[in-house]
């Protein structure tokens, strides 16, 4: 494997982590903002008497999905090969990401 095709992947996989990263902030404002509305406007239609809204059923829905993410492993099959040669892309585009997130 030679630097130049590792700085190219590397590169390209950077601008790609850049606009991901960006665009990961965007969707998860409006996203996080969506959900609180529609949070404090089912907790107001509850106040009201108007709604019953059985919480224990949506803390044990939000206790299934933590345990779905906190289990997530890599896979165990990969090669030191496939590693080296994907390393310039994981690199770059984990750069790229945090860049885009945080200061794009």
């Amino acid at each position: 494997m030679d630097i130049q095709s590792l700085l190219a992947t590397s590169g390209g996989a950077f601008i790609i982590g850049v606009f991901t990263g960006f665009a990961a902030r965007r969707l998860i404002n409006v996203f996080a903002f969506v959900v609180g509305i529609q949070v404090a406007f089912f907790t107001y239609l509850e106040y009201i008497n108007l709604v019953t809204i059985n919480w224990d059923f949506i803390e044990r829905i939000i206790s299934i999905f933590q345990e779905i993410f906190t289990t997530l492993r890599f896979p165990e099959t990969v090669s030191s090969d496939e590693l080296l040669n994907a390393s310039g892309a994981v690199g770059g585009f984990a750069i790229g990401l945090f860049i885009g997130y945080f200061y794009a």
